[in-house]
């Protein structure tokens, strides 16, 4: 019997825009919980400023869970989506 994979199956992290947090807090949150780089945390901040919300990035459903929750424990506003290919 060959030895069949099964692919994870991957889940967005939304990150929504609010008027209570600084931009501050947000790259810093990004930073320290989403693993992001600071020139890439910056990026995703305004963009998420300018436009709403952002996908912050994809991961197994176990994962994503986690750095929403910690996200929202932050403060913050967030949802996790799956992705469908």
């Amino acid at each position: 019997m060959p030895n069949k994979r099964k692919t994870l199956e991957k889940y967005a992290v939304v990150l929504n825009n609010d008027d209570h947090n600084s931009m501050e807090k947000v790259i810093a949150a990004l930073i320290l919980i989403a693993s992001m780089r600071v020139d890439a945390a910056v990026k995703m901040a305004l963009y998420i400023h300018n436009e709403g919300s952002g996908v912050i990035g994809t991961w197994h459903l176990e994962l994503a869970e986690t750095i929403m929750a910690n996200l929202n424990e932050a403060g913050l506003t967030s949802v996790i989506a799956k992705v469908i290919k």
